[in-house]
């Protein structure tokens, strides 16, 4: 494997241009990382961007001195964005140093990136990306190589879409790319609920690492991150028994999805929140999302107040019981008519019971019932005349 690379005088390289990322605001003005990749130190360069097809601008540098095999940056013309996803150009030229001026090596002098312009949506969030755009109108995608990244699915959780992220014959291992939701906008709830469905393969089960999904939730445009799921290898995939995936994976079948629930409540009463599905490859197989769906919900005011009502009251069919939070010492719930007659019950062990509790009396006749609720400190129990209306 012997290489043999010339090494040039003038050689003055392209290496990234950033943000790749905007919030809600549409004034860009980028900063370009340049690489010497020659032999002699560059004193000045010119260098260019242009979005879309739109008519480029020039930056003169002066004054430098960019020794071989460092990096500089440059601040670029500020310009404006439009919301949403755009590509950007940016090129270098006529680099001087001591021996003269122009760029010997043309090959590596322009960079093409994906940059975004993140809007805002008030909650609920809901994308199943069966549009025909990819990714859906003011979502982001995130790439740092310009190389594999999020993409759409024609085939998604009994749908004809999806998110996936490409792992299968990406050799750039450790890479990560991210996918941003809009800023979801929220005020005074009192709880936050994410759900997706994935599917994901591994191609080897004893690999040491993994792909790897993290979601995460960003207050401040991807500038701090709280993880709030993060799975991995053989925890990630959704194939019985752990069984290896040797070919590019696709699913073809709805068995091979799993729904996955995030509480986020953490982040009420209010936002704005941005979330972020982060793939880390390691060149096992492809990670398939859909069905986004974040909702938010506003408890009654009373229920606030109390910490606990029944509702509805007159009921027609069926009532719950709603609590604030899930009562641990709740041991049981029985309810009986007017004759003194158990005619409904459900007995609960430690930490067994959730927040609402429903109670069907669907068939039973019309007219009062009272509800017993129990509880590990029978100073707290309960007795509740109740209304079953025709």
């Amino acid at each position: 494997n012997v290489n043999i690379i010339p090494k040039l005088k003038r050689d003055l390289q392209v290496r990234s241009i950033t943000p790749e990322l905007q919030c809600l605001t549409t004034t860009y003005t980028p900063t370009a990382t340049v690489f010497n990749n020659g032999t002699e130190a560059i004193t000045g360069y010119r260098i260019a961007y242009r979005i879309g097809t739109g008519t480029p601008d020039t930056t003169t540098v002066t004054g430098v001195n960019i020794a071989p095999n460092t990096t500089a940056t440059v601040a670029l013309t500020t310009r404006t964005l439009p919301v949403g996803g755009s590509t950007i150009t940016v090129y270098s030229f006529s680099p001087v140093t001591s021996s003269g001026t122009g760029d010997q090596n043309l090959s590596n002098d322009t960079l093409i990136k994906a940059v975004y312009v993140a809007s805002s949506v008030s909650a609920p969030l809901v994308e199943s990306f069966e549009g025909g755009t990819f990714v859906p109108s003011g979502w982001a995608v995130v790439n740092a190589d310009a190389s594999n990244t999020w993409q759409k699915a024609g085939t998604g959780f009994f749908s004809n879409g999806s998110a996936y992220m490409k792992n299968f014959g990406y050799l750039a291992t450790g890479q990560k790319d991210a996918m941003f939701t809009p800023i979801i906008n929220f005020t005074g709830v009192d709880s936050v609920k994410l759900t997706f469905d994935l599917s994901a393969a591994v191609k080897d089960v004893a690999a040491a690492a993994g792909d790897t999904l993290e979601v995460l939730v960003t207050k401040d445009c991807g500038n701090t991150f709280t993880t709030v799921y993060k799975k991995g290898g053989n925890e990630l995939e959704t194939i019985y028994d752990n069984t290896p995936v040797t070919t590019e994976y696709t699913p073809n079948a709805f068995y091979l999805w799993r729904r996955e629930t995030i509480n986020l409540s953490s982040f009420a009463p209010t936002g704005p929140i941005q979330l972020i599905f982060r793939n880390t490859n390691n060149n096992q197989n492809n990670v398939f999302v859909d069905n986004i769906n974040l909702t938010t919900r506003t408890l009654p005011a009373r229920l606030r107040a109390e910490g606990f009502m029944i509702a509805p009251n007159p009921f027609t069919e069926r009532f719950n019981l709603w609590y604030v939070q899930a009562p641990s010492d709740l041991r049981y719930v029985t309810v009986y008519n007017a004759a003194g007659q158990l005619i409904w019950n459900r007995v609960f062990g430690t930490g067994s019971a959730s927040n609402v509790i429903t109670v069907d009396l669907t068939g039973k006749s019309a007219g009062f019932y009272i509800v017993h609720v129990g509880y590990s400190d029978k100073s707290k129990d309960q007795q509740i005349r109740i209304m079953k209306s025709n």
